[in-house]
C-alpha cells in the first residue's frame, strides 16, 4: 500500500506491504528487502518520526505508551483518549483563556 507525503502516520511518503501470516513468506519477502539494503524498523522509530514531522506531540505519544501498556479496560479506554489529542486539546482551551 503506497502513503503519499504527508498521508502515513508519520507524515512521510510509506509503502507499506501487507502479508499473510506464513512465516516462510515472511522471511522470504524479509530476506529480499534486506538485500536489497532494507532495515528493521527500531522499537519506537514510527513514533519518533510522527513526533519529529509534527503528526504526535508528546501527550499522545504517552497515550500510545499507556495503550501498549494497557491491562484493563479502564486504561484502555483512557489512553485511547489521551492518544486521540483530547488531553492537548484542553491544555489548548486552558491556555486561552
Amino acid at each position: 500500500m503506497w502513503f503519499p507525503k504527508g498521508q502515513s502516520f508519520t507524515g512521510e511518503e510509506v509503502a507499506e506491504l501487507h502479508l499473510h501470516g506464513a512465516p516462510v513468506i515472511v522471511r522470504r519477502v524479509g530476506s529480499a528487502l534486506l538485500s536489497m539494503g532494507a532495515r528493521p524498523a527500531e522499537a519506537g522509530e514510527f513514533t519518533r518520526r510522527a513526533f519529529l514531522n509534527g503528526r504526535m506531540d508528546l501527550a499522545e505519544i504517552e497515550g500510545l505508551g499507556d495503550l501498549l501498556a494497557a491491562e484493563t479496560e479502564a486504561q484502555r479506554k483512557l489512553a485511547l483518549r489521551t492518544t486521540s489529542g483530547e488531553l492537548a486539546r484542553k491544555a489548548e482551551a486552558w491556555r486561552g483563556c
